[in-house]
Order: structure tokens, then C-alpha cells, then sequence
């Protein structure tokens, strides 16, 4: 058993590293250093690639904080909110010369809806699989799915560490 200290820094450097490599997943990529800075609240967010570092943290300690619901569609959709609304909080870092653009939160079609809501009634109600196999059922489903489109990787890298923290699968 490790001290409690010991792993309170190793669930810091294992968020870091997530948010890190899934940002880097999506282009958005800052130092390690600035990274530690954002996630210790010693810095401040400026700029798109740092806020979307920060956010991630967010989204985490949001899904932390609800690790005890049952996924659902509210669930993903007040995902899909924070992530989009904080990023986007502010339209001072966008210019004509920033590849990046200013997101409106996308509503899913009443088909994505009723997929969705099927893939969440057999993740929540599986009985026959490991915690592990269906976290993977979730990831590459909503990947499938493609929910709120080009955010739908984020979504599914952050509700499959939901689904596996809900397992007590993560450090």
C-alpha cells in the first residue's frame, strides 16, 4: 500500500499525462511545463491550446464529482457543454490569423439520441462483461456514433475514464 502523499501525486501526473497526450490527440499542444502550471492553478489559461489543457482537467473533476450517476444523455450533454462553453468562453483569442474557430454547442439528431440512450441502458446494465471490456464498448461506440461530431474523441476518451474511475480502475 502506498502512502497516501505517494498517491495523490501519482493521480496529479497520471491527469496530467491524460489531458496532455488527449490534447495533443487533437492538435492542441502546449509544454509539459505550462501544463503543470495550468493544472496546479498557478497560471492561467490564455490562448486555445492552453485552454482546452484546462478544460480537460475540468471535465475530469466534473465526471469525478458525478462518478456515482449512471452515464446518460444528460450526463454527456453537460460534458459536451463544459467543454465547449469554457473554451469558447471568449472570443479575445481568436483572430483572422488563428486556425482555430468559436464552437456553437451542436444539438444530436433523435437518432443519435436514441443510439446513444441504447448504448448507455447496456453499458449501465451489462452483466456479462468486465468493467474494462465495456469501458472499451463505450469508447469505440460513441467514436461510432460520433455525437456532437468533431468533439465526439474528447467525449469518449473522457467518458471512458468516467466508466473505468467509476470501477475504481484508474489511479
Amino acid at each position: 500500500e502506498l502512502p497516501e502523499k505517494i498517491i495523490r501525486i501519482e493521480q496529479f501526473n497520471s491527469s496530467a499525462s491524460r489531458s496532455y497526450y488527449a490534447n495533443a490527440l487533437e492538435r492542441s499542444v502546449a509544454d509539459l511545463e505550462t501544463l503543470k502550471h495550468l493544472l496546479t492553478k498557478k497560471q492561467q489559461a490564455k490562448g486555445y491550446n492552453e485552454k482546452t489543457l484546462f478544460v480537460y482537467r475540468e471535465a475530469e473533476e466534473l465526471l469525478l464529482k458525478r462518478s456515482s450517476e449512471k452515464l446518460s444523455l444528460t450526463l454527456l450533454k453537460d460534458l459536451h457543454q463544459l467543454v465547449i462553453g469554457e473554451v469558447n468562453k471568449s472570443t479575445n483569442d481568436f483572430d483572422l490569423f488563428t486556425i482555430q474557430y468559436h464552437k456553437l454547442p451542436e444539438a444530436l439528431t433523435p437518432l443519435m439520441e436514441a443510439e446513444l440512450n441504447e448504448l448507455f441502458e447496456f453499458i449501465n446494465h451489462n452483466t456479462e462483461l468486465d468493467p474494462l471490456s465495456l469501458s472499451w464498448v463505450l469508447h469505440f461506440e460513441l467514436l461510432r456514433i460520433q455525437p456532437f461530431n468533431s468533439d465526439a474523441p474528447v467525449l469518449a476518451r473522457l467518458l471512458h475514464y468516467f466508466w473505468l474511475n467509476k470501477h475504481n480502475l484508474t489511479l
